[in-house]
């Protein structure tokens, strides 16, 4: 049964986990009002498997579940950020080697250090 609580949390999408600890996981430890929501169903799948489980391991469940998924999308953003700083650079290097060459690389010189600039403000949010 416990099965059930760890499948639930793992099917759960990403935004939906990020709400919760932003909407009510951040308002619960300020407040100690916890509204139904992601937490509470973990705790209830939890409880019917053993009525000892407390709201505190669904907590755990939930922390863990979210700690593990906040560290893959920093170290995606972190390799984005070097392989996009790689292709500006590649970009920047072959721009003008060929008078010949109409590709845009103004274009997409910009687009890529916008994208770089997006990528450091994820991982500025997710600290």
């Amino acid at each position: 049964m416990m099965n059930k609580a760890q499948a639930y949390v793992e099917g759960l999408s990403n935004e939906a986990l990020f709400n919760e600890w932003q909407n009510q996981y951040l308002s619960w430890t300020k407040t100690g009002v916890l509204e139904d929501g992601i937490i509470r169903n973990i705790e209830t799948k939890l409880r019917e498997t053993d009525k000892t489980f407390t709201i505190h391991q669904a907590e755990r469940m939930f922390k863990d579940e979210c700690t593990m998924r906040f560290a893959m999308i920093m170290a995606t953003v972190n390799q984005g950020i070097k392989k996009y700083r790689d292709i500006r650079e590649t970009l920047k290097e072959n721009y003008g080697l060929n008078p010949d060459d109409n590709y845009d690389y103004e274009t997409d010189i910009k687009n890529t250090a916008e994208f770089i600039s997006d990528l450091k403000k994820i991982k500025s949010v997710k600290r």
